[in-house]
This record gives C-alpha cells, structure tokens and sequence, in this order.
C-alpha cells in the first residue's frame, strides 16, 4: 500500500465539498442499491472520503466537478495548501488552497488550463485518469514505471476510441490502465472527453488507494473486468495436499494439470524434451479473483441457461441450488475451461492471440490464459456450419480477429477455450496427424458424418474457442432463437469443396 495515502476523515467534504448539502460519514444510500459501483461508493463512505445528501441519496450518475475531485484526490494523497495560482480562484474561494496545493506538486498542469482553471466545470475521464497518474508518480517507484510509457502514442492503447486521446496523453491513459484504474466500458470505449460520473470518480479513487505496486493489485472495482484490475490467488500448489478440498481452496488449477506442465518444463532444462514438450509449455494460466463482484453477477441469459445446465449435472434444477463445493470443483482448470464468459484479450504486433481472460460461467473468479511466441487461434462454431446430418458444405472454424472476440464479449455467449486444439467438426481422426513440426494454423476439409458433404476445419495454432461453451449442444442450439448461442452466430457459412486436404491458411 503507499505510505503517502492518508485515511482523513472528511467530515464535510462530499462531492460537492464544504456544501450545506452534504452529509458525510454516511455509509448507505437510497439510490445506489444494485448500482454497479455500489460496493466502491459504500467501501469510500465507509472511509469517509465521500458522503451523501440531506435527503439519504449519493446521486451516482451526476456530475463533479474539477475542484471536488481535486479536493477529495489531494486529502487522499496528503497534500497540504498552498495559495491558487489561477486567476479565477476566487469562482470556488473554499478549494483554492486545495488547487494551490494540487498544481505546486504536479497532479494539476497549470500548462493544460492556461489562466483560468475553471474549478466549477464538471471534470471528464480523461482529466482523471491524468491526475491519478500524477498523483501516483509522486512516488519513485511509481514515477520508473510510468518512465516505460514514454513513447506511447494512441496506437498503443486498447480502446476503440483511442483516436480521441491525444499522442502526449497516451501515456497516462496507457499506465493508469495497465495499473488497473482505468478499465473502460463494456464495448471497449474510454469516452476519455465525457464528463466523468461521481461513481465513475469513486471507482477510480477507490483503486488509486488500493493499489500496490508491489502485488500490482488494486483492491475493487466495479467497471468492466480487466486482468490487471484483479488479485491473483494461484500460489504454488503443496503436492503433500491430499484433501481435494484443500487445493480447491488453495487455487482451483488442478494439481494434475500442474504437474503436467512442470513435468514439461523439466524436460527442456534436462534437454530430453520433445518438440511437442517445447510447444505446448508455451502456454501459461493465472487464476484472477475478480473481488468488485459483490452481490449478484452480471450474466447474460445465455449465462443463465448454461447454469441451469451446469446446474442438471449435478441433479439441481437451478443453478444457485448447486453446492459451492461443486461450483468449485466444476470450476477449476485443467487444460481448458470449459462453459465460460470471454472477459478480455490482447493480440500482438503480429496480429496474433497472446492472452485472453475468461470467467468460468456463474462464478466471480477468472482465468487469463497466455502464450509464448504466439502463433494464432481460432475460433469454432457450430452455429456456422450445423451439426452431422446437415446436407451443405460449410465453414466450422475462422482465425481469431479482435473484431470476432469483441463481438463475442458484447453477445454474452458463453465460450469453451482449449489449448492447440485439433479438434474438428466430426470426423474420422484416421491420417489426422497427432504430432507435427508446423504448428501454424492450417486448414482442412473434413467429410460429414453420414453425408458427403464437408465442412472447412483449422487445426494446430494456440488457443481454439469454441462458441456455445456446451459439450452437447443439440440440433435446437444451432437454430434461430437458439437458448446458447445469439442469432449473429447462427447465419451458415458457405464453403466451396475441393481444396487439397492440408493447406496453409492464407491460401483461402
């Protein structure tokens, strides 16, 4: 945790600060109950960094302004007033040393608002996000990170409108993200020009305090899940465990998978591994506890039919009717996750799959899945290309494209995710290679089963992802107004028969 944070109460100081309006100490509020930032706004309260209204509300979704959130950032820092150097401090008198003090150690670039600070306007996301990094890099630590976004520019960001960030901006944008302050919105925008909400401001402040550079954790959140907004629960797994219990609350890697891959790593360094030894210990897995999920989960009603199939396994007619041991036990990774929620990914300069997270359906924490010198994924469905009988010639697999994963995370799918997958869609596996030296991506034509009609596969590659996340779906989850699998998914791909069995895959 930083040494400079100060747990001050504020005893006045709400959002809009030193105001007859605010009451502050108060730790619930009438108007933030199921509110996405709800657990941030009650957590800050509790602090006494922020408080409500006369009339028991917290008004989550109105504005504050520049001074508020300045007032509220700098008694979280610690840091002492100074005169206001602005010409128009005397538009908000109650916060000018508060500016003063903001401006004198940098977290305020008087260069950004030349004369006139204008501490009433409603302050916008991006305005945060750049204070936040500057508060952060009053510490060393902090500040030789931050020195790594030097060079960022816009294209180096991750959200859709990086356009409207600034080159000189990139950088903090692109640090407080990584940091796990900033994870934007669920259609992947930053919105960096909007006027921020007072939840929006909470989460973030709430972040900034929790963060440790150390663990390169923060401790909660309530905006769109982001690998780097997690804590990570995997530490080394005891082999004298011999309780399943006791692993499950320990990490729910599965000790097997984890031998399997240690086994694989010893064999390089003894120099006996094979190069199937050396392609597949390429692959990495993190647990990540997702800790802003207090209270019910955010599901799709795709989400909610998994569970309810999930939840049959197990003789329950719903899924909250599961025991938590089994949550768990189905939960756990062992090679692959099977019936879950795409949350976020990265491909590489080569336009390749590195990482993905996915949240195993209905429960808080998630996987992130990586990959050394990634090669490319795929993605399957069999919304595309129909089940055995199906008498047409079509597509059952495309390469991985942020566009096609993007539009997986919006639909609320569920996914399935394997590692160098060869499966395809029902077929013989006779002269199907079981090992080989070209680990790329490459297509083949497979022939339906009781049919003479065939369906274009990928094998080979990194990650295989698999709309639909069910192991049995059924002729009813291929068709419109499919349960599992959302109607952008289930429009048939048409394929042209006669290619050579093994072809690279750019020739298509």
């Amino acid at each position: 945790m930083k040494k400079f944070v100060k747990y001050i109460l504020i005893l006045t100081l709400v959002f809009s600060v030193i105001s007859t309006n605010a009451i502050a100490g108060t730790s619930s509020f009438s108007d933030t109950k199921g509110h996405w930032a709800e657990s941030s706004i009650e957590r800050m309260a509790g602090k006494g960094h922020i408080g409500g209204y006369p009339n028991g509300t917290f008004k989550p979704e109105g504005q504050i302004t520049r001074a508020e959130f300045t007032a509220i950032l700098t008694r979280i820092v610690g840091i002492d007033e100074v005169e206001n150097p602005f010409n128009d401090a005397n538009d908000a008198k109650w916060a000018n040393g508060i500016i003063g003090g903001a401006e004198k150690v940098g977290i305020i670039d008087k260069s950004e608002y030349g004369s006139n600070f204008q501490p009433n306007t409603p302050i916008t996301r991006l305005e945060i996000t750049k204070m936040i990094a500057r508060a952060f890099i009053l510490e060393d630590e902090y500040k030789e990170k931050f020195d790594t976004y030097d060079s960022y520019d816009q294209g180096d960001l991750i959200f859709k409108d990086a356009k409207n960030v600034t080159n000189e901006d990139a950088p903090y944008v692109a640090f407080v993200t990584d940091l796990g302050i900033l994870a934007g919105y669920p259609d992947k925008t930053f919105k960096p020009l909007n006027q921020a909400s007072r939840s929006e401001a909470v989460v973030m402040l709430l972040r900034y305090i929790d963060h440790d550079i150390n663990s390169g954790s923060t401790g909660g959140g309530d905006i769109n899940p982001n690998p780097d907004d997690s804590v990570s629960e995997n530490p080394a797994y005891d082999p004298d465990y011999a309780n399943v219990d006791q692993w499950i609350n320990t990490t729910r890697i599965s000790p097997n998978y984890i031998s399997f891959m240690n086994k694989k790593a010893q064999k390089i360094k003894d120099g006996t591994a094979t190069e199937t030894d050396i392609h597949k210990a390429r692959f990495h897995v993190e647990e990540l506890l997702w800790n802003y999920y207090n209270g019910v989960i955010p599901i799709s009603d795709y989400e909610e039919e998994t569970l309810d199939r999930i939840a049959s396994r197990y003789d329950k007619g719903h899924w909250d009717d599961v025991s938590e041991y089994d949550k768990a036990f189905y939960s756990t990774y062992s090679g692959s996750i099977e019936e879950a929620m795409l949350l976020s990914f990265s491909f590489d300069k080569n336009e390749n799959l590195e990482w993905l997270v996915a949240r195993p359906a209905g429960m808080r924490h998630a996987f992130k899945l990586s990959v050394d010198d990634p090669l490319g994924s795929v993605v399957l469905n069999r919304g595309w290309a129909g089940v055995n009988d199906a008498k047409f010639d079509a597509v059952f697999a495309e390469i991985a494209t942020p566009e096609l994963l993007n539009q997986i995370i919006e639909s609320g799918v569920p996914i399935s995710v394997r590692y160098n997958s060869n499966n395809g869609d029902e077929f013989d596996e006779t002269g199907f290679p079981s090992t080989h030296s070209e680990w790329e991506i490459r297509a083949r034509e497979i022939q339906r089963r009781n049919s003479d009609n065939v369906v274009k596969i990928l094998y080979g590659g990194d990650f295989a992802i698999e709309i639909g996340g069910i192991s049995n779906l059924t002729n009813s989850d291929i068709v419109s107004g499919s349960p599992i699998i959302p109607e952008e998914f289930l429009e048939i791909k048409p394929y042209t028969k006669g290619q050579a069995k093994y072809i690279v895959t750019d020739v298509y």
